[in-house]
């Protein structure tokens, strides 16, 4: 089962990529510490596509994919007294 869903926030936890296709080199990948949405998923659904990057397809192959093991999902903070804090504990109460 995929932990993630279209539309998630997530941040990258792991940007250390080994770039075997010569196309791939000058594309652009997540960066440590960053947040993106994603956008998609691979059939086998260990892949994602994010919102904020889209490169161009490379032949034969299409758009690169990123792992879904390089992604943890965003945690929202939320400081007490804020009011979203409150709308947060009434639907905990519920």
């Amino acid at each position: 089962m995929n932990a993630f869903e279209v539309g998630d926030k997530v941040i990258c936890i792991n940007d250390a990529y080994s770039v075997r296709i010569p196309q791939c080199m000058f594309m652009e990948f997540p960066k440590k510490g960053r947040e993106y949405t994603v956008r998609g998923f691979c059939e086998e659904g260990i892949s994602m596509h994010l919102e904020e990057i889209r490169n161009e397809p490379v032949p034969k192959r299409g758009e690169i994919w990123f792992y879904n093991w390089r992604f943890k999902k965003a945690v929202l903070e939320i400081e007490k007294g804020h009011k979203s804090f409150e709308k947060v504990e009434q639907l905990i109460n519920i």
